[in-house]
């Protein structure tokens, strides 16, 4: 009985893990919540129950409670009601008419399961993935129990000794759940704080760490574009600083609009940013740097003064290897080209 249940509980871990890595795959192929994807999840979980048929368990229990149990109740926690239906409804029908097994569980007690699981699933939905499962299963399972110690042969040992049995090993569950639980958020913390600190803290784009990273790492033709705010002093000083860090959102959200995913985006201080182009050429790295000067349309008003002020900024761009010889020299190199843009009147581009 323990271990029955023991291996029964680890199936469903395992199967929980494996919808989780399966899913986005299966979501980017399947139209969501009509029919068809109801019916693909179906066929899904019926035939991981028909596969693990053939791998059930070997115990005195009655095959329904076999390791293909666990397939028909992780589709049912994770895709509702029809789903478990559609899968319960294909097990069912293999186990009763396939050559190579021979059902022994009574055609009415098979039915009632599913509906028993069914029942569960709807009383306690809300509660957790993992624990759902868990439930539908100790119920189900310890209502077929008393049904076959009372009304047939088939069971030896006695309901209390089987509760008892039960309870113990869902406590033993509970502390190695709690336990990987504790051990993911520790390792996700981890993760959250190491990839903070390549972010800005203001507008959350890349900083000068992730800059100089990606820098020592590069490969191939590589354009860097050093974008300056113009009269960013000035704004802080007419507008406030409130008003200040919003127009650094305020840019970062456009540029990032303009890029379009398609290049790398840092602050790496003050009112100064760096894209790094790469794989493109220069010529494309100017076309699309001069597309960011030429529709920033950010401007910055204060309500009291009436005064409206329309950010510009100023950039410079170098290539590797067209401008120089070593990708750390690409910086101190655009930084030239954006001070001849200063010099120039500002809101323009030298390359």
């Amino acid at each position: 009985m323990l271990e029955h249940f023991f291996i029964l509980t680890c199936v469903v871990i395992a199967l929980i893990y494996a919808y989780y890595r399966i899913e986005p795959l299966l979501e980017r192929l399947i139209d969501k919540n009509s029919f068809y994807d109801k019916l693909i999840y179906g066929l899904i979980f019926g035939a991981a129950a028909i596969l693990f048929t053939f791998f059930r368990y070997e115990s005195d229990l009655d095959p329904v409670y076999s390791l293909s149990y666990a397939a028909t109740v992780v589709g049912l926690v994770f895709r509702g009601s029809t789903v478990h239906f559609i899968s319960f409804g294909i097990y069912f029908v293999w186990l009763y008419t396939s050559p190579f097994f021979t059902a022994q569980t009574p055609i009415l007690n098979f039915i009632s399961i599913a509906i028993l699981g069914y029942i569960v699933y709807l009383i306690f939905r809300k509660l957790p993935i993992f624990w759902l499962s868990l439930l539908i299963i100790s119920i189900t399972k310890m209502a077929s129990f008393i049904t076959l110690d009372l009304f047939t042969n088939h069971v030896e040992s006695s309901i209390l000794l089987y509760i008892f049995q039960m309870f113990i090993t869902i406590v033993i569950i509970c502390i190695a759940v709690f336990e990987i639980q504790h051990l993911t958020r520790s390792r996700d913390l981890n993760r959250y704080y190491e990839q903070r600190t390549y972010l800005d803290d203001l507008t959350g784009a890349e900083n000068r760490r992730s800059l100089n990273k990606s820098l020592e790492n590069a490969e191939g033709k590589l354009s860097l574009a050093i974008i300056d705010i113009d009269n960013f002093k000035r704004i802080n000083d007419t507008f406030g600083h409130i008003r200040g860090d919003q127009v650094l959102l305020d840019v970062t959200h456009r540029i990032n609009r303009l890029l379009n995913g398609e290049s790398s985006l840092f602050r790496i201080g003050g009112d100064e940013f760096v894209i790094l182009f790469s794989g493109v050429s220069k010529a494309q790295a100017v076309k699309k740097v001069a597309e960011i000067v030429n529709n920033l349309e950010i401007s910055v008003e204060d309500d009291i003064s009436e005064n409206t002020m329309e950010v510009t900024v100023s950039v410079g761009l170098a290539n590797f290897p067209k401008d120089v010889d070593d990708y750390k020299k690409l910086y101190e190199a655009a930084d030239a080209k954006m001070y001849m843009s200063k010099d120039a009147g500002r809101d323009t581009l030298h390359y």
